[in-house]
């Protein structure tokens, strides 16, 4: 490798930590001799930077990418020379790619690290150490070339604990199944063999806030001027909003561009399994699940934070996405005075949301003896309105990035028959634009609007409007 001038390292500060480290380093030329350079490299550098930083708790070496590459020269130049006098193997190869590696394996997200901070990269899937793929913003996905990288299972492993470490969470064969955040937000799920084959599994999803308020949905086309207007009203009156849709179909982005139109003095509690919204308001409580990691730890589920939440005086309950028995308890909450409640369910259309709403229900243990037509009727005064999300697909013949959209807004009338939820279209899709229907609104929505002070006649189709604004009009 050709010879680097390296800044030399100032002397260390006097710690517990530096003696231990000194021993460390001392064995290290000495290694097992199936280590490989590149690790004990690493190893060395982390060494010294716990050793200079010992002083110091919880380091964020994200913040401290200059130290970090100056100590993986020293790292690099120090290791290569005692290796030449021993007559070992030195880590050798382009000295910039090198040294850009080995500090994204110390304060960045290891080999992860150019995805995650390309903005255009929206997910990321390792099947194992052989074969992975980005899906970009543009809907392409591409394959990663990983020969170059020398990946393995224990690595990744280790480079995905690190940067989970701060949730507590860990991925090991007692607990081959993670879902965490990572340090930019994004969130990881990873599963290991035996459970995963290949293995490494992991798959991570940014949150890609591509819409803050509702006039970036309308400049995206993804929203109607009419629908945005009714939407917006629809806050303001205190509804309960189910939102519904696919993967990918800008849910979460959703309920927090619906955020922007909450009072400002109002207090909010937002339930996630995985923390995602991220709401601009002052008075706003943020509630994550705690999975089972250790004997001593107990889970918290969803259902408890439900239920919890209901003791912090909320004004209005987010609840990120119902999977199981909490629809059960975000149903009573509604149905007990708990106004403007938001929440998301997995559904292809708004029907089917009603639908799988109803089979959560019936998971919770004190729904088992419930009559079903007893839980459709909660749904029907649970909710006022449900919202259907849907988004175009990439195809190689169009080359246009996925639109994601509003497909369907449909109105409950607050009554059930046996198990089916009476609800009325207010908005649909035809050829591919959100349109109003001609059905009027429930008598339900309307006492809404005027106990909040707007007028519902601005909502009704245009053919009632000139049948109403008729007689107006009239002269004599």
């Amino acid at each position: 490798m050709t010879p680097t001038t390296v800044r030399p390292i100032p002397p260390a500060r006097p710690s517990n930590a530096s003696a231990l480290a000194r021993a460390v380093e001392a064995n290290l030329q000495n290694a097992e001799p199936n280590a490989r350079p590149y690790d004990m490299v690493l190893k060395l550098a982390r060494l010294k930077l716990d050793e200079e930083y010992a002083h110091l708790n919880g380091v964020k070496w994200s913040l401290k990418k200059d130290e970090v590459r100056r100590v993986v020269m020293w790292a690099l130049d120090d290791f290569n020379r005692k290796a030449r006098l021993q007559a070992a193997h030195t880590l050798e190869g382009d000295l910039p790619a090198l040294v850009k590696q080995l500090v994204n394996d110390i304060a960045g997200m290891g080999f992860l690290t150019d995805y995650l901070e390309d903005a255009s990269v929206e997910e990321i899937i390792l099947n194992g150490v052989e074969q992975m793929w980005v899906l970009r913003a543009s809907g392409v996905k591409e394959k990663v070339n990983l020969a170059e990288l020398e990946l393995d299972h224990d690595r990744i492993l280790d480079q995905i604990n690190r940067l989970v470490a701060p949730t507590g969470r860990q991925v090991n064969m007692m607990n081959p199944i993670l879902n965490a955040k990572l340090p930019d937000g994004a969130r990881i799920n990873v599963v290991i063999g035996p459970i995963a084959e290949p293995s490494p599994s992991i798959t991570i999803r940014r949150h890609r806030l591509v819409a803050r308020r509702m006039a970036d949905l309308l400049d995206l086309n993804s929203i109607t001027p009419d629908a945005a207007d009714f939407v917006q009203a629809a806050i303001h009156a205190r509804m309960s909003i189910l939102v519904c849709g696919g993967t990918g179909t800008g849910k979460t982005n959703f309920i927090n561009v619906l955020a922007t139109f909450f009072d400002a003095d109002e207090r909010i509690v937002v339930i996630e399994d995985t923390r995602e919204l991220d709401l601009k308001i002052e008075d706003v409580q943020y509630l994550t699940v705690r999975e089972d990691t250790s004997e001593s730890a107990q889970p918290i589920t969803q259902r408890q934070l439900v239920a919890n939440a209901l003791r912090m005086r909320p004004d209005r309950i987010l609840l990120g996405e119902v999977r199981g028995g909490e629809a059960f308890d975000m149903l009573m909450a509604n149905n007990t005075g708990h106004e403007g409640t938001i929440t998301t369910v997995h559904a292809n259309s708004a029907t089917d949301a009603i639908t799988r709403l109803l089979q959560l229900c019936a998971l919770a243990e004190e729904a088992q003896n419930f009559n079903p037509a007893y839980l459709a009727e909660w749904i029907a005064q649970g909710f006022h309105l449900v919202i259907f999300l849907g988004q175009t697909r990439y195809t190689e013949q169009s080359r246009s990035a996925p639109r994601r959209f509003v497909r369907e807004i449909a109105a409950l009338e607050g009554r059930a028959e046996g198990i089916n939820v009476t609800r009325d279209l207010i908005f649909s899709t035809e050829q591919d634009k959100l349109v109003r229907s001609m059905r009027p609104l429930p008598e339900r929505l309307m006492q809404c609007f005027v106990y909040y002070g707007i007028d519902p006649k601005r909502f009704l189709p245009r053919a009632m409007k000139r049948i109403d604004a008729a007689p107006l009009g009239r002269t004599e």
